[in-house]
């Protein structure tokens, strides 16, 4: 019952987006967050983009990249020119809505969204093929999963969706130890907890990544913005 009335709470607040307000900013739309924080998060994303490449020793170009979580598209207009098709997938019909927007203005004609149910992170592989993209991404999301094997399941699915060699890129919260920054288990919206539901120390998420299959080329701990990035690839075999 409260894993089901935890996905029925995050499922209410991600839909809010289509109200103007600090939903807007959660998701980061543009309006939501602001021109300055767009631009220097898609210069840091960029930078991140091709730090993964030097890790690897791989070189991006063409093919197939997936975003977990979409949210305003600030990603998807950073990255796309460097692949043939750009999914973004996110919960929110009018947060996919607003990314649509974005990408039309942008004369963006490579992305696809995917919407999702919630409850059903599998279900994304009925539209996002396994084994068939070179790039899986996901920022400012995971701090929202209802619960750790929540991340689990989407770390997996991430895996199925690249192909041998294929590189990820996850930014998570951290959990430092603190109450504030603690795994919640309720109350999904109170006191904003959404925003910092669920988090992970370094070696937490790393036995995900490398449970799923994963190598782990990188892990990246910000402890000022109380985020950690991780740099995964996919087994060649």
């Amino acid at each position: 019952m409260k894993k089901s009335r935890l996905l029925r709470e995050a499922h209410e607040v991600w839909n809010r987006t289509s109200e103007p307000g600090y939903h807007r900013a959660w998701a980061h739309w543009r309006e939501g967050k602001g021109e300055v924080f767009w631009k220097k998060r898609a210069r840091d994303h960029k930078r991140r983009f091709q730090r993964i490449q030097d890790l690897s020793g791989k070189r991006l170009g063409g093919g197939f990249a997936v975003e977990w979580g979409v949210g305003g598209g600030l990603n998807l207009l950073a990255l796309h020119g460097h692949f043939t098709a750009f999914y973004g997938i996110d919960i929110s019909e009018p947060t996919l809505q607003e990314c649509c927007r974005r990408a039309q203005e942008a004369h963006v004609s490579n992305f696809i969204p995917v919407w999702l149910d919630i409850s059903q992170p599998a279900s994304a592989l009925t539209t996002v093929a396994p084994g068939t993209c070179a790039f899986a991404l996901s920022t400012a999301c995971f701090q929202h999963f209802p619960s750790k094997e929540y991340a689990a399941e989407v770390v997996k699915v991430l895996y199925d969706m690249l192909q041998p060699g294929g590189l990820c890129m996850i930014q998570y919260r951290w959990d430092d130890g603190s109450r504030f920054y603690a795994q919640k288990d309720k109350d999904y919206n109170k006191s904003r907890n959404c925003i910092r539901f669920t988090s992970h120390t370094i070696y937490d998420f790393v036995g995900i990544c490398k449970k799923a299959g994963f190598e782990v080329l990188s892990a990246v701990n910000m402890a000022l913005a109380n985020s950690n990035y991780t740099y995964l690839q996919k087994s060649q075999k």
